[in-house]
């Protein structure tokens, strides 16, 4: 389970950084309270997946771009909540 979840939730960093484009019936995207329950469940100390998971499944997965383009997953992780934050400000926003 915990390389499903790893997967999961290293598609979804991808998604928000704009490396894996969302699909326009992406429940994540189509429905707002989707997003913002998967940033708080990320948030949650003891929900969060085991950081030695994620970093084998980033360099199991990483694409050829991503490696040249210099994307980490500690740089993933920060954009990832950077983006949502920004979001939630009025007068910042990402989207568009």
């Amino acid at each position: 389970m915990m390389v499903v979840d790893g997967c999961f939730v290293l598609e979804l960093f991808r998604k928000v950084a704009k490396l894996v484009r969302f699909e326009t019936d992406d429940p994540i995207m189509s429905m707002q309270w989707v997003f913002s329950f998967l940033l708080k469940d990320l948030l949650r100390l003891e929900n969060q997946q085991s950081l030695f998971v994620l970093e084998r499944l980033w360099e199991l997965s990483r694409s050829a771009y991503e490696r040249e383009s210099g994307w980490s997953l500690v740089s993933l992780r920060l954009y990832f909540f950077k983006y949502d934050f920004e979001k939630l400000d009025p007068q910042n926003s990402l989207e568009g």
